[in-house]
């Protein structure tokens, strides 16, 4: 015997060699009483009786104990080999004393030979295992299912010693090494790593091998239970419920070969699946969640299809204690470093998802609002903020198929979830449309094109539409759809669906975040669609909403300011709707801000805001606007006679004008005492802009009344402009002497009257100032208006007027050696002096007088005649 273990028949990977070669063991220690000993010629089978052999006992100790020394080998061959002829042993000679003696060490060698990768030692040593079971007393069998249960759950497995030999892997698991060699050994790995240069290399190689190796531990423990089951199910029943979870899981392991062994124990162990399930679901719930986040991949992945196939199986309402945390783990294993795991967890979230949408229908009353209640702030807190596409997707339709289901449910979250939904609406724009935006920030047009697209993204796919929208499953799919395409908007397709359910109580509870996301927030979709959500409700709501729209106004006003133009016009928007059920004294604060804004803060983007918005209540809420046309009407008038330019919001301040009054002379006479003051306020203004403005505005007055403008605004009116005209020349200074001009044109016959003597003969002498100043340009003005004033009051001040104009006529006499005008003709003036020469013969010939003894003058006469 000694040689046939010394040989190489333990050397052999031939399972059929070691087989025969443990039968021919089994017959050297029975000798005489072996049964092959029977001569078959001469002795029947009834016949023979053993004949007791003196040295079977010893035989077999002495070969028991090398079997043993041969199984605890590194190399794989000899365990093979001493686990078929061990378990041959048990076989043939299950009542040996020496046997019986050495149970224990068979079991924990049996034990040990469960940890190889060979499947077939596994299975021999499973079957021995069973042998062992069956001769062993009751202590030493509970004992035995103890150590398979530890080596099932954690992997446990008796320390090995390595040598140059021992098989860490496989071959070809890892392939093969740069020169074509195997890499299954030690030793080969550590050649491996030294001619990579990285000896830490073979750390990894063994963490690796002891990973793999206790996978084939559990898998070989599977096997043990296989066999014993149905022979210890008095020892294995207190087990049960830390067995069963195991075992489920480890049914969906990614490795084939696991998944089977795992499989064969699983029916062994349970004859209906459904019934187990059902009555340890608590138990495989906590297992799953526990090992969700696992740190080895394949549990991960196990959990993540074990929970997809255990959802199949359950109700949902039995695990509502669990949801939340289920759902927080598994949105993270979503964002995996490994491929396979995020698939599946993917696969499972959205299984989960339809569930849990399904059970939280508004008919299941108060068990679907304990899921609302369970799974709404892991979505809203974790899900729809990730920067994971995939989780915030199924995070943003889980929740958009929520409120579609779960109606007046959602009633206690809404202060949660709305605010929410407005915060994801901004982070979830595409980058490409807000990079865009900034690099055209230059070029105020093209970047106010980009910022409208991207609101209309955020606001008008689906989304929109009225408040009583219902939903279909059609429209779930568009949804989908455009969640993939666009990635926002989606969250905006549940505010009708939300709004529908708001009350009072609700809205008083979110208005505090709502205004902190009007006011504060950087992202341009959130505050689009929290402007929208306030449309929403102003409709919604109605005289209820009524207590907000203070603080409403005051942020929205606020937004008016903000230096992007599309959220300016979104705002304005937003308060025309608003506005409906606003307080009085709200509306006044309104008025009087827009009013203020523009008279103080001369940028045109907040005069466009202020105009947006006053057109924007007139297109929403016209009886309203109609209610302060004295208040409007006034700041239209004025605003609408600003500078023309191309971002100039002139036009929209005409169509309020318009949409106010019938005409604009029957529109000036309705509201002549608003226009005069708010005129005269304007032409006190520090601004020469202001001013000018204010001048144009007093010549369309002139102009439409005419002579039907009361004597007490029209001297008003004259008064201020003279004041303006004091002082230095200024762009735009020539707008005062136009609006003079056209006053005494409409006014003269009431200027003409004695009680306006003393206010003409200032108005006279102003002008004749003014008509002395030496800038060209305005002097050609201020002589223009001079001449009309003279001729219009039937005036002799043609003495004045010459001394004015005399210095313009020496320039021009022959042989003047004048090198300023010299110089203004090479500078390229020169026509400008001759419109001005042209508008000084003008201006005489209006002021001729009509006086025979002025007109007498010789030397008037000579000068004129001479030029």
């Amino acid at each position: 015997m000694s040689n046939i273990i010394s040989s190489r028949c333990c050397q052999t990977r031939d399972v059929e060699v070691q087989m025969t070669v443990g039968e021919a063991l089994v017959c050297c220690i029975q000798g005489q009483s072996s049964p092959l000993a029977r001569d078959v010629w001469t002795t029947s089978v009834t016949e023979w009786s053993p004949t007791p052999s003196p040295t079977m006992d010893a035989d077999l100790a002495w070969l028991l104990g090398e079997l043993l020394v041969l199984a605890r080998r590194p190399q794989p061959n000899p365990r093979q080999a001493a686990c078929i002829w061990m378990l041959a042993l048990l076989k043939h000679c299950p009542k040996g004393a020496p046997l019986r003696d050495r149970l224990a060490d068979m079991q924990g060698a049996f034990m040990d030979l469960l940890t190889d990768p060979a499947e077939i030692v596994q299975d021999v040593a499973s079957k021995g295992l069973a042998l062992v079971y069956e001769s062993s007393g009751e202590e030493s069998q509970a004992e035995l299912v103890h150590d398979l249960l530890e080596q099932l759950t954690s992997g446990r497995r008796a320390a090995v010693q390595v040598t140059s030999d021992t098989q860490l892997f496989e071959e070809g698991a890892l392939g093969k090494s740069p020169t074509g060699g195997n890499l299954s050994t030690y030793k080969e790995l550590c050649s491996l790593a030294s001619d990579l240069n990285q000896p830490d290399l073979i750390y990894k190689f063994m963490h690796l091998a002891n990973h793999n190796a206790i996978w084939n531990s559990k898998k070989g423990a599977a096997f043990g239970f296989s066999t014993i089951a149905s022979k210890a199910g008095q020892q294995l029943t207190e087990h049960l419920p830390k067995i069963i979870p195991r075992l489920y899981r480890y049914r969906f392991d990614p490795t084939p070969r696991i998944q089977n062994s795992m499989a064969s124990i699983w029916h062994a162990l349970v004859p209906e699946t459904q019934k187990t399930v059902e009555q340890y679901k608590q138990e495989i719930l906590l297992d799953l969640c526990e090992n969700l986040t696992s740190s080895q991949w394949r549990v991960r992945t196990s959990c993540c299809v074990a929970l997809q196939d255990f959802l199949r199986s359950i109700s949902l309402y039995d695990c509502v204690d669990r949801l939340s945390s289920l759902w927080g783990q598994l949105l993270r294993v979503m964002d995996d470093v490994h491929e396979g795991t995020r698939q599946a967890a993917t696969n499972t979230a959205k299984d989960l998802s339809k569930l849990c949408v399904r059970c939280c229908d508004a008919s299941n009353g108060k068990a679907g609002e304990k899921i609302v209640e369970a799974i709404l702030p892991v979505l809203l807190g974790t899900g729809i903020c990730s920067t994971v596409s995939e989780i915030r997707a199924i995070s943003l339709q889980t929740v958009s198929q929520l409120v579609g289901v779960a109606g007046p449910l959602l009633r206690p979250h809404l202060p949660a979830l709305i605010p929410a939904l407005l915060e994801a609406a901004g982070e979830m724009e595409q980058r490409s449309l807000s990079q865009l935006s900034v690099m055209y920030g230059a070029q105020t047009s093209t970047q106010e094109a980009i910022d409208a697209v991207r609101a209309a993204a955020t606001k008008t796919h689906h989304t929109t539409k009225t408040v009583t929208e219902v939903r279909t499953p059609q429209s779930e799919e568009l949804v989908g759809r455009q969640l993939v395409i666009l990635g926002v908007s989606l969250n905006l397709s549940c505010f009708p669906q939300c709004v529908l359910h708001v009350d009072a109580e609700c809205a008083s509870q979110m208005m505090p975040r709502l205004l902190e996301l009007l006011r504060g927030s950087v992202g341009l979709g959130t505050r689009v669609a929290a402007s929208h959500l306030v449309v929403l409700l102003a409709h919604h709501l109605k005289e209820e909403f009524q207590p907000h729209t203070g603080k409403l106004l005051a942020a929205l006003v606020h937004g008016l300011s903000d230096r992007n133009p599309v959220i300016r016009k979104h705002y304005a928007s937003t308060i025309g709707h608003l506005v409906s059920v606003a307080r009085t004294s709200s509306l006044e604060k309104l008025f009087a801000k827009l009013r203020t804004w523009y008279f103080d803060k001369e940028d045109e983007s907040i005069r466009s805001a202020c105009a947006f918005t006053l057109q924007s209540i007139g297109q929403h809420n016209s009886d309203l606007m109609k209610n302060y046309t004295e208040v409007v009407a006034p700041l239209a008038f004025f605003a609408m006679h600003a500078n023309s330019a191309p971002d100039s919001s002139v036009g929209v301040w005409e169509e309020i004008w318009h949409e106010l009054t019938p005409g604009t002379e029957s529109g000036i006479r309705q509201n002549v005492s608003g226009i005069c003051e708010l005129l005269k306020t304007a032409l006190e203004s520090p601004s020469w802009t202001m001013k000018a403005q204010a001048a144009r505005g007093v010549s369309t007055v002139a102009s439409k009344m005419g002579a039907t403008l009361s004597a007490g605004h029209r001297d008003s009116l004259i008064d201020i402009l003279l004041a303006g005209l004091g002082g230095r020349t200024w762009t735009g200074k020539e707008n005062l002497l136009k609006a003079l001009s056209t006053i005494v044109t409409n006014c003269k016959n009431g200027l003409r009257e004695v009680s306006s003597q003393v206010r003409m003969e200032t108005l006279l002498e102003v002008i004749l100032r003014e008509s002395r100043k030496e800038q060209p340009f305005y002097k050609k003005h201020a002589l223009h208006t001079l001449g009309d004033v003279l001729r219009d009051l039937e005036v002799d001040r043609f003495d004045e007027v010459y001394d004015a104009v005399k210095d313009i006529f020496k320039e021009r006499e022959p042989g003047s050696d004048n090198k300023e005008e010299e110089e203004e003709e090479v500078s390229g003036s020169r026509s400008e002096r001759l419109l001005l020469t042209e508008t000084v013969y003008e201006t005489l010939g209006k002021a001729w007088p009509s006086n025979r003894d002025t007109q007498g003058d010789p030397h008037i006469n000579i000068t004129l005649l001479s030029n």
